[in-house]
């Protein structure tokens, strides 16, 4: 049989935990002062301590951890990871959220498929480098196994962590917050459906997740874009979304391929549910959406990262940066979009030229 794409042909044997947890200190019960830098995490993964510091084996874990990290290998800087029982851990993250002038300000970041520890810490730490000095950032980890042959593995990984990323959400919900979410790829599923649980259970906290960044979203279009789909969901008590799209995003068109229609990442027509938007001409893109308050879709074709994949422009990407730090940072203007309408829909291009004139990305 052969192998290709998004799936391996080998099962995957999973192992016995202990070994992975024998030199893993347990979870300290004392909350002390996070490094300025640290991110919160929790994670449902299986820890991993057999070379000493505390990383995550990408398999799934009965025990929830929660820690602090200080490990930033984008920069090459090592640091450290470390377990705290979960009061300790909410108790720090009370204490960073009422410090300095944050005024309540708190990011979530919730990864996607292929991603290891160290990457998911790095996309964290990136995506709060240009927002505001001090706001804490919460990293959520599931079991990804951080292979590319490995995306039924860990869409099973993500939808079996579903329970506990809702928990988490709703306990960040429920504090001194006002909550920006980001969720990158295969996250984004599990990002709509945490806050659609807090919308439906807890109406009275909405107003607490202000703003959500859908990122190179692995989300069927059709259930995203429709009359009354997952994104006019989305929208309770004025809630800002921003899509980001992309015709070239590669491990998305594998995913189509998977799935068999359009995901809401990629603005490529061919494999749309509509036949009208299949029939058009080749370049027209179909990310446009019925106008609405506080909803951006916003397509990255144009100035796409370097990379093969081509599946994290909000980080590879200059003027994607660029856009979506002034998101990040409640700007009125987004000078690098070029508006697009087509049939009563709406959507915006960062525009490569407009890019280099103002932002100075050749990129």
């Amino acid at each position: 049989m052969a192998c290709a794409g998004l799936t391996g042909c080998i099962g995957i044997d999973l192992p016995d935990s202990a070994p992975y947890l024998a030199d893993c200190m347990p979870p300290a019960a004392q909350a002390g002062e996070p490094a300025p830098q640290a991110l919160f995490f929790v994670s449902t993964d299986l820890p991993d301590c057999r070379e000493g510091n505390l990383r995550f084996a990408g398999f799934r874990h009965t025990a929830v951890t929660h820690g602090l990290s200080d490990q930033i290998s984008e920069l090459g800087k090592g640091g450290s990871t470390r377990a705290f029982t979960e009061d300790a851990w909410l108790a720090m993250l009370r204490q960073r959220l009422s410090a300095g002038n944050n005024d309540g300000r708190l990011l979530v970041y919730i990864h996607g498929y292929n991603n290891a520890f160290e990457e998911v810490l790095d996309a964290g730490w990136l995506t709060s480098r240009g927002w505001f000095s001090g706001v804490p950032v919460v990293v959520i980890r599931w079991p990804s196994r951080a292979s590319a042959t490995d995306y039924i593995f860990d869409e099973g990984s993500i939808n079996w962590s579903q329970e506990q990323i809702d928990r988490t959400m709703m306990q960040l919900a429920q504090m001194d917050s006002r909550i920006t979410l980001v969720a990158h790829s295969m996250g984004s599923r599990a990002a709509i459906a945490a806050v659609r649980r807090i919308d439906s259970a807890r109406p009275d906290l909405s107003h607490k997740v202000e703003r959500v960044v859908l990122a190179s979203p692995d989300v069927d279009r059709s259930m995203a874009l429709r009359d009354g789909g997952l994104l006019d969901a989305m929208q309770a008590d004025g809630r800002q979304v921003l899509v980001y799209t992309s015709r070239r995003d590669v491990p998305l068109a594998l995913s189509r391929d998977a799935h068999g229609y359009a995901r809401l990442g990629s603005s490529n027509c061919r494999f749309d549910v509509d036949p009208d938007a299949r029939n058009l001409p080749k370049g027209e893109l179909c990310h446009l959406a019925p106008e609405r308050d506080g909803l951006a879709m916003v397509d990255t074709s144009e100035v796409a990262s370097g990379t093969w994949f081509r599946h994290s422009d909000y980080l590879d990407s200059c003027a994607v940066r660029a856009d979506f730090t002034a998101f990040l940072r409640e700007e009125n203007s987004f000078p690098l979009r070029q508006r697009v309408e087509r049939d009563g829909k709406i959507g915006y291009v960062i525009d490569a030229e407009l890019a280099r004139q103002i932002a100075g990305c050749g990129d």
